[in-house]
């Protein structure tokens, strides 16, 4: 009976060698059983999504340094700015002139400031209204957050249709948002949106 019971535990031991071995070589081959051309997509996703996200880096580090050349803008573009932000229930933002600026635009999450180009014949209640309905929408947050999901999910075509849509809508909405608040009694500039 020994002999049996002796037999079988040698059998099993040998049978458990064999597996650890097998095991062992599958390890090697598999690489945690995902497969060699898995591993490759996984480090070709990584590499394209680092690429992309440095080149978001690289532009809001060139956005931050143009906000850091800026200048206060005068004391009547800031007060106007004020009287519009409280009409529309939003706190007034920083207001600054930017030398190699084209275009009107917002920028900043926590401290967010309406940038104007140093052109002296923009109608600022109007510009003010646009700008102004983009930081009521939150549209910095979701540029960033719609920005990090194109790069992460880059190989997705419903996140880039999903960004897409975001982005449209937003343009929408804001165009609501400007056209509700040139229809108030007293305002007579036509929405540039």
């Amino acid at each position: 009976m020994a002999a049996i019971e002796n037999a079988n535990s040698q059998s099993s031991t040998e049978t458990a060698a064999e597996v650890v071995t097998i095991s062992a070589d599958t390890w090697v081959l598999s690489i945690f059983g995902f497969g060699l051309l898995t591993i490759v997509f996984v480090i070709l996703w990584a590499t394209a999504a680092a690429i992309l996200s440095l080149r978001l880096v690289f532009v809001m580090l060139r956005t931050l340094r143009l906000r850091r050349q800026a200048i206060d803008a005068a004391a009547v573009e800031i007060e106007v700015c004020a009287r519009i932000a409280s009409e529309m229930n939003v706190i007034a933002p920083l207001v600054l002139r930017a030398p190699f600026l084209t275009s009107p635009c917002l920028h900043g999450l926590r401290r967010p400031a309406v940038m104007l180009p140093d052109d002296d014949d923009l109608p600022l209640a109007d510009v003010f209204v646009h700008e102004l309905a983009h930081l009521r929408r939150y549209d910095c947050h979701w540029l960033l957050l719609r920005q990090v999901a194109t790069f992460v999910l880059f190989f997705s075509t419903a996140a880039v249709v999903a960004g897409q849509k975001n982005r449209r809508d937003g343009r929408r909405s804001v165009r609501r948002q400007c056209r509700s608040v040139w229809r108030q009694p007293g305002r007579l500039c036509e929405p540039p949106c």
